[in-house]
């Protein structure tokens, strides 16, 4: 079981599930929904954030010493892992055809994944000043919302949903700059850098109310409202308790919100 915990929370299989799930259950509301894309969501989402752990390993850029054992001593069966999962990231793109703006925006998005990490004449995308995590939850919210629309045109509907569901993914991403907080560069400028670690959990709670509410608006079901306020509800209280520094395990429990939210709008 301790190993199991273990591949979940340093590999970031659970975080792949998550994106796979959500984008599946936002699928399936405009009859869009399909193995192949769910496959390629998953696919492209472990083998981006497993890349970053395999990339922070290699430069010895791991700050948490048991993680960064145990990617050591597994290096290169995780590495045949991401092979593995770059080879599904293209079959499954090819099985999708996609249009020549999906085309871009993929290109674009596995662009700013990997430079995220990996320095430009020695300055990685991560490192420029506010950039961080608004850039991380850009890409999530565009991949959820943007992405599948991109041959219908652009309405302004479409607009606010990326930025209701940025709202959400940028909260989700404040403990995480938390967690990071004594080890990232100083001129990172993240937002618990800038303002403090208790004022940047107070605007990620006001940002997952804002999701809420905008979410209810535009959604008639009582039941799946209901639901959604129960899990906003709890993920506030898990960014309240993460103002210090938790164990890796502990930040399972944001993937499974996301599991627990895309679970929901599938059902409903």
């Amino acid at each position: 079981m301790r190993n199991a915990i273990q591949f979940l929370a340093y590999s970031q299989l659970l975080t792949a599930c998550a994106a796979c799930l959500l984008y599946v259950g936002i699928a399936s509301h405009q009859d869009d929904v399909s193995g192949t894309i769910g496959l390629f969501t998953f696919s492209s989402t472990w083998f981006v954030y497993l890349f970053h752990r395999l990339y922070k390993s290699w430069k010895n850029q791991l700050y948490y010493p048991p993680m960064r054992f145990w990617i050591a001593r597994r290096f290169h069966k995780l590495f045949l892992l991401l092979v593995l999962l770059g080879v599904s990231c293209l079959i499954t793109c090819w099985w999708l055809t996609p249009s020549i703006e999906q085309l871009i925006y993929l290109t674009c998005a596995m662009l700013i994944s990997v430079f995220y990490i990996v320095p430009i004449v020695g300055y990685s995308l991560r490192t420029i000043p506010f950039l961080k995590s608004g850039l991380l939850a850009l890409v999530w919210a565009s991949q959820l919302t943007i992405f599948p629309r991109l041959n219908d045109g652009f309405q302004s509907i479409v607009w606010l949903e990326c930025m209701t569901w940025f709202m959400l993914f940028y909260a989700i991403s404040i403990p995480y700059d938390i967690r990071d907080n004594r080890e990232d560069d100083v001129q990172m400028k993240t937002l618990p850098q800038w303002i403090g670690l208790n004022v940047a959990a107070v605007i990620a709670t006001l940002l997952v109310l804002g999701f809420s509410l905008i979410s209810a608006k535009f959604n008639l079901n009582n039941r799946e409202n209901t639901i959604l306020f129960c899990i906003m509800a709890v993920l506030i209280v898990l960014i309240l308790y993460a103002r210090k520094p938790r164990s890796p395990y502990f930040y399972l429990i944001f993937d499974g919100i996301l599991l627990v939210l895309g679970a929901t709008i599938f059902r409903y």
